[in-house]
C-alpha cells in the first residue's frame, strides 16, 4: 500500500486517457476548456476543473516540444500546400 501512495500527489488524479480526452476535445475538437471541463462530467461522471484541462494541455505541448525542435530545421523544405496542388497536371 505504501508504494501507491507515493505516486498520488493530488486530491483527485486522472490517468492518461482523460488526459488525452481533455487534450483531444480542446486541441482537435476546438471546445473551449470550460466546455471540455463540461463535456467531461456529461461523458464521464468526472469532475474536472478548468485549470486541470488547461494543465493538461500544457503537459501535452511540453511532451511534444522535443519533436517540434527536431521538425524546425526542415520546415523550409516542408511544402505547406495540400497533396492535391503538389501534382503536376498534364494539360493536353
Amino acid at each position: 500500500m505504501m508504494s501507491f501512495r507515493l505516486f498520488v500527489t493530488q486530491a483527485v488524479q486522472y490517468g492518461c486517457q482523460v488526459k488525452a480526452a481533455a487534450v483531444y476535445l480542446t486541441q482537435y475538437q476546438q471546445l473551449p476548456v470550460d466546455r471540455t471541463a463540461q463535456a467531461l462530467c456529461d461523458l464521464f461522471g468526472l469532475s474536472v476543473s478548468t485549470g486541470s484541462v488547461q494543465n493538461y494541455i500544457g503537459d501535452a505541448a511540453g511532451l511534444l516540444t522535443p519533436m517540434v525542435e527536431r521538425i524546425k530545421p526542415h520546415q523550409s523544405s516542408i511544402s505547406t500546400r495540400p497533396a492535391c496542388m503538389l501534382v503536376e497536371h498534364n494539360s493536353g
